[in-house]
């Protein structure tokens, strides 16, 4: 109020000024308008800034192009060629297992042949006999093999294909050197490196002894395994290289180039070298104690690939350059005319000129939508003070709202001070004429009758008590809750007999409608009895004499459909929206009974919005009332808590809302 006094006495107060207000506000904004265009004239204009920075971008974009090139293509050749390197192993094992398994063929062929056994039979100084060789050089000429060689069943030398001596025969492998196994194994034979494959020959279940495959590593081997994988093929044996295959055979390698070559022996992990002053990526592959495979990859093509980009990467920055500079002054002269213009018109806007004319010629959709949006503007600061007005009328409603919320409340409160009133008034007649001895002379009949409206109205009064504590509890989220495993027809039919009594008093028939002999649910067992009770105790006052009650429960999508149809005089389509509301009775609740209390539907819509469900009324097809709960499938049901603390929230929010609207119309 003092502001608002305030306020008035400022505007009411006379001015001593020559102007008035109106005139002396334009004066200002002219100046303030004039002061900004004097400072805006000393900023660079969109033209050199359009300029500046397209080139700017430009340099910056090439020479991103131009790491990115660089390191991308080093990052490439370096995951290409690994890539390329393990998969060569692999198939340097591939093609080694199979040139195994063709020896291993022929080794099963010739173990078959009676002719082996002759030699094995032979004594000691007829194996070294020119027949013998002949005879291991026959076996061997389908074979295609470099050595056959023949061991007894103690791994002695017995013969071979072609004339060497016994130590020379010594396999000097892991596993091959085991006379007993069957085994393929790169290893030396004869003081050379060998792929042998070792065969036990065995008859009768005795072994005899075993034949041995040989073919050497040479450099027709290397050839074919070159090949086969794709890359380059350097044996190193002994610290010395032995055999080159691929590219790399017609290189003449300097020392250097040898000690790199013999030096790499790691297999897990691809080395980047210079063989022959290119770059190269090299892998391991041990193939026996002091013998291994080197393959490698040389990035020639790679390098050409980098010399070519960089040929024609100058000649495409000159152009490039040339056509930024070109392309920003025409953009910049294309763009600065109607931002000029636009320019003007948002000084005459900044003057007060609402009215003033927007220039329409853009030649970009973004200046487009901006002189749209100046007009657009102009058009919403007329219609400002509409929206202003219709907000006021949206607080008046809500005025009224909150209004009829209060009188809700005003009813609920003489509801209830009646409610209170009436049975403490009874009790309190009826208490002073048995204690000042009015009823001395009464027969006991009507002193029993005394004590039995008192007792009654006693009862009353608790019940309507327990009722605004139990909603009260609920409201806050103190109340307690219980989540447990339930059948909903036990506790309909547990409520049911509990209210067959009070059923029968009123000549009203109970019945009960389920789909199923078990309809298994999970919430608190006590709130969902208490809404059966609350829901089928109103029903039960509302029907006529010689009426039904019926309660039905069925499933559906949602989970759980229950109905209470009742054959009474219905709920008008008005106030069914409004029967849930704790602050809203029916206008004839203090003269029609037995309406209650009108706190039941309340309680029972907050138990059902704890369990997740929903609550409505609707007409009976017996032209009653039918109440129908909605409760979500057990799955779906989430903790209680969760469901009270969701409850409580939206009570707060909406007691805020309140308290707001009551609160704004004081601050006005």
């Amino acid at each position: 109020m003092k502001r608002t006094a305030r306020t008035e006495s400022r505007h009411t107060a006379p001015t001593h000024h020559p102007l008035n207000h109106t005139d002396r506000d334009n004066t200002l904004v002219t100046n303030l308008v004039a002061r900004r265009r004097r400072a805006r004239s000393a900023l660079p204009t969109l033209g050199s800034r359009i300029f500046f920075a397209t080139v700017f971008l430009t340099l910056a974009a090439l020479a991103t192009a131009w790491y990115g090139i660089d390191t991308g293509l080093d990052d490439f050749a370096m995951r290409s060629n690994e890539t390329r390197l393990r998969d060569a192993r692999r198939s340097l094992d591939t093609a080694l297992d199979m040139q195994a398994r063709v020896q291993l063929g022929h080794a099963l062929a010739i173990a078959s042949r009676h002719e082996i056994h002759e030699v094995l039979a032979l004594p000691r100084e007829a194996r070294t006999k020119p027949a013998v060789t002949q005879t291991m050089q026959a076996l061997n000429a389908a074979t295609g093999q470099d050595l056959l060689v023949l061991f007894d069943e103690r791994g002695t030398f017995v013969a071979a294909s072609t004339h060497i001596e016994p130590r020379d025969a010594a396999l000097s492998g892991t596993e091959i050197a085991n006379p007993r196994q069957n085994v393929s194994e790169v290893a030396r034979v004869a003081g050379q490196l060998a792929l042998a494959t070792r065969r036990t020959l065995d008859k009768d279940g005795v072994h005899r002894g075993s034949i041995v495959c040989v073919d050497f590593i040479d450099r027709d081997f290397i050839g074919e395994l070159a090949a086969a994988v794709g890359t380059d093929i350097t044996i190193v044996s002994n610290g010395k290289i032995t055999w080159r295959a691929g590219s790399i055979a017609g290189i003449q390698l300097s020392p250097s180039d040898v000690e790199t070559l013999v030096n790499i022996c790691d297999e897990d992990c691809t080395h980047r070298v210079r063989i022959d002053d290119v770059e190269s990526f090299a892998i391991a592959k041990e193939v026996s104690a002091d013998s291994r495979f080197v393959l490698s990859q040389s990035t020639g093509a790679l390098i050409e690939l980098y010399a070519n980009l960089k040929g024609w990467l100058l000649p495409a920055v000159i152009l490039i350059v040339i056509a930024t500079l070109a392309t920003s002054r025409f953009v910049s002269r294309r763009l600065s005319a109607p931002i000029s213009a636009l320019s003007h018109a948002a000084d005459e806007v900044a003057s007060g000129r609402l009215d003033a004319v927007v220039p329409t010629d853009a030649n970009t959709a973004e200046i487009a939508r901006l002189q749209d949006a100046f007009g657009e503007m102009t058009a919403r600061l007329r219609t400002l003070l509409e929206d202003v007005q219709n907000k006021n009328a949206a607080l008046a409603s809500q005025r009224d709202e909150l209004a009829r919320a209060n009188r809700a409340k005003s009813n609920f409160l003489a509801t209830a001070s009646h409610e209170l009133r009436t049975p403490i008034s009874s009790i309190k007649s009826f208490s002073e004429i048995l204690l000042g001895g009015g009823a001395d002379d009464e027969p006991e009949e009507t002193k029993n009758e005394f004590l039995g409206i008192i007792r009654g109205e006693s009862e009353r009064l608790a019940r309507l008590v327990e009722q605004l504590l139990d909603l009260a509890t609920i409201e806050s989220g103190v109340a307690s809750w219980h989540n447990e495993d339930v059948d909903l027809g036990q506790i309909a039919s547990k409520t049911l007999r509990a209210l067959a009594g009070f059923a029968g008093a009123q000549q009203v028939r109970l019945k009960l409608d389920i789909e199923a002999d078990s309809l298994p649910y999970r919430g608190d067992p006590d709130r969902l009895q208490q809404t059966f009770t609350n829901l089928v105790g109103n029903a039960i006052k509302f029907s006529p004499k010689q009426g039904t009650v019926t309660v039905g429960i069925r499933r559906d999508t949602f989970g759980f459909q229950i109905r209470i149809d009742d054959e009474g005089p219905g709920v008008p389509e008005a106030e069914r929206g409004r029967i849930f509301e704790k602050f809203v009775q029916s206008e004839d609740i203090l003269t029609d009974k037995p309406q209650g209390s009108g706190l039941g539907l309340a309680i029972v819509r907050e138990i059902v919005l704890v369990h997740g469900g929903r609550v409505r009324c609707e007409a009976a097809p017996t032209g009653g009332a039918r109440f129908v709960v909605r409760l979500p499938e057990p799955h779906a049901l989430r903790p209680l808590d969760r469901y009270v603390a969701e409850a409580k929230d939206a009570r707060e929010r909406e007691a805020d809302d309140e308290t707001t609207l009551i609160e704004e119309p004081a601050t006005a």
